[in-house]
């Protein structure tokens, strides 16, 4: 009886270490056309294949976080009253994987000028949680 609990709870180990090596993360921090940070945004990741969707909202210092989302391609969403509404697609996470995705948000108002996705987003700043960049 004995053996058999060991093994259940062996079993139960390592499927919570294989669940927690599938999953990756998504964090930036939203600013607007002067550099300032945008507080109180809310942030939608949508995982393109499933579509399903997680909602964080900025912090104080204009930073967001998705610390653990099942890994595929996903499309992150900022919007805010008073700003233009931005759309970075084909985040792709990969597992034990690290994303940075910050974007600066035009004005409604035109003041300040759109930047496009290429500019905007995790040009450079992935990294595995290992520390290597791909």
């Amino acid at each position: 009886m004995r053996t058999i609990l060991r093994i259940a709870c062996l079993a139960m180990l390592l499927a919570t270490n294989l669940y927690a090596s599938i999953n990756g993360s998504i964090s930036g921090i939203v600013t607007d056309p002067s550099g300032a940070v945008v507080t109180g945004a809310t942030i939608t990741a949508i995982n393109t294949q499933t579509g399903i969707k997680s909602t964080t909202q900025t912090d104080d210092k204009g930073f967001y976080s998705f610390p653990s989302l099942p890994i595929g391609t996903y499309d992150v969403q900022i919007q805010e009253t008073g700003f233009k509404s931005f759309t970075k697609s084909g985040l792709v996470l990969d597992a034990n994987s690290a994303l940075r995705a910050g974007c600066h948000v035009a004005s409604r108002n035109g003041l300040g000028k759109s930047r496009s996705a290429e500019q905007c987003g995790s040009g450079g700043n992935n990294k595995h949680a290992n520390g290597r960049s791909y």
